[in-house]
Order: structure tokens, then sequence, then C-alpha cells
């Protein structure tokens, strides 16, 4: 999709009731546009979240985004070996050197005055070594970080029992000794592998798809030109209140934008998954 398509989606979805739309991929930061994108869901009124493995968006970059979009970026490990095998090339070597630029982004981010927040998927290679990380990111002056299971989808569905499996009370007895050291950090743990059906996605070409975690991985439900939003709410295999689970935030009571019923303390906060692969 170009810039012209994307900012005719945001519009589209801002219509539909969607708040936050999350610029993720792939890697968005290898398009030459991706200022011009982030300007155009601003410009709609949607809060914008940019997920990137920080690897492009030092500075002069990272200066073209406004300090409201909220910066994801994802870190592995503490320890260079982990981190830069996890982050493997498209010739299949390691990204060396890539920690050390990630972290040098992610102060820089924080120096400028984003809000960030580090994201960690675990599996068997780093769920033991958590606590070098922390010590990296309480240095950066990072206050926010994620620490989440992997989900079995997508190219991770296809590993998910060989190389995602933790135990959890292990994992969530080093989360509760970095909490202790980083009061002052909040460092979440989200362990969402049962759950079946995750996100509204508008994927490169346009079309509107869910995620699944049941072999169907992703499942197109329209296309963000044509799609209406009752198609959306009365679509088999979109259920808003089994698919934006994870977003429920704040304190407000019953029917969402979407059409979906809440739980008391629950509000529509993202709908929407931004994906675009490197061209």
């Amino acid at each position: 999709m170009t810039t012209s398509e994307w900012a005719r989606a945001f519009r589209r979805l801002r219509n539909w009731g969607v708040m936050r739309v999350d610029l993720s991929g792939g890697e968005p930061t290898v398009r030459s546009d991706l200022a011009e994108i982030v300007d155009a869901a601003l410009g709609t009124d949607l809060s914008v979240v940019l997920s990137t493995n920080g690897l492009l968006l030092a500075r002069p970059r990272l200066d073209l985004a406004p300090t409201s979009v909220r910066l994801h970026i994802s870190i592995d490990s503490g320890f260079s070996q982990i981190h830069e095998a996890s982050r493997v090339r498209r010739n299949l070597l390691p990204s060396t050197g890539s920690l050390q630029q990630v972290m040098t982004v992610t102060a820089q981010a924080v120096q400028a005055g984003y809000p960030v927040r580090v994201l960690t998927c675990i599996g068997r290679h780093n769920f033991r070594q958590l606590a070098e990380l922390g010590e990296r990111l309480a240095l950066a002056g990072v206050n926010e970080w994620n620490i989440s299971r992997v989900l079995a989808a997508g190219r991770a569905g296809l590993s998910s029992a060989s190389l995602w499996a933790v135990d959890d009370d292990s994992v969530l007895e080093e989360v509760d000794a970095i909490r202790n050291c980083y009061p002052w950090m909040r460092v979440r743990y989200s362990n969402r592998t049962a759950q079946n059906g995750y996100f509204l996605l508008v994927l490169p070409d346009g079309s509107v798809a869910t995620q699944y975690t049941d072999g169907r991985d992703k499942v197109t439900l329209g296309h963000i030109d044509t799609m209406a939003l009752g198609d959306l709410q009365g679509h088999p295999d979109f259920n808003p209140g089994l698919h934006a689970r994870k977003w429920v935030a704040s304190t407000t009571f019953g029917e969402t934008p979407m059409g979906g019923s809440w739980k008391p303390g629950g509000r529509q906060d993202t709908m929407c998954l931004y994906s675009e692969y490197p061209a």
C-alpha cells in the first residue's frame, strides 16, 4: 500500500471506532515514507505505536517522529550473543553489533522524551538471563518493560514447542526479583498462549485479517477499501470480545465502538495492527 492508501485506511479505521494503531511488521522502519505514514495516522486522531527492532531508528531519523508516538522496541537479551543470534539477517547470520545499536537508540529515545516500552519475547534461549537485560534497561532510563510468552502463530507456530516453551514459575520468580531491584520500572509478564484469536490486522495488500493460534494463522476477513464496519462485526471469524480482550482498559462499561460487550473496567483501546514487510 502507498502512503495515500494508508492514509485512507486510517480514516476508515477511525470511523470504525479504532482508537490506536500499532505500526508493526516485519520492520516498519524500512519504509522511506514512514514519517508520512505516522503523520497520516496522527492526522486522523489515532494514537500511534511504532513497534521496531530499533536498528534503523537512530538519530537523525528518530527525530522525524513526534514525541507523542509511543515506541515499542524489541530487545531479546542483555547478552550480545543471545540477542544477536535471535536477530538473524537475511543471510541467516547473526546481526553483529545489534544489541549495542538498539540500546543506543533506546537511550536516545528516552532522553528525547518518547514514551518507550521494551518488549522481550521469551523462550528457552533467553528466559534465564532476564536480569542482565533489566540492568541495561535501568541504566538507559527505561521505565516500561513487557516480558511475554510467544504465541503459536506465524513463524513461531512452526517451532513453538521446541523453542518457546518455558516454565512459568521460573519466569515469575525472575520477574519478581527484577521488580524488587527496580521498583520504579513497570515490569509486566504476559502469558496468553492459551488464547486463540488475536488482533485486527491490516496487511500490506490492504487485506483486513485476524490472527489465530490454532493452525489457521492469518485469516482474511475482507479488504480495508470495501469492508464496512457491519461486515466486520458480523463476520464469523471475528469476535470482538475474543479478539480484543487484550486491549480492555480504563473504567467504562457496556458496549464498545466495535460492538463487543465488556466486563466493568473495560474500554475498547486498540483494534488495529499495521503490518508492512520489507520491499
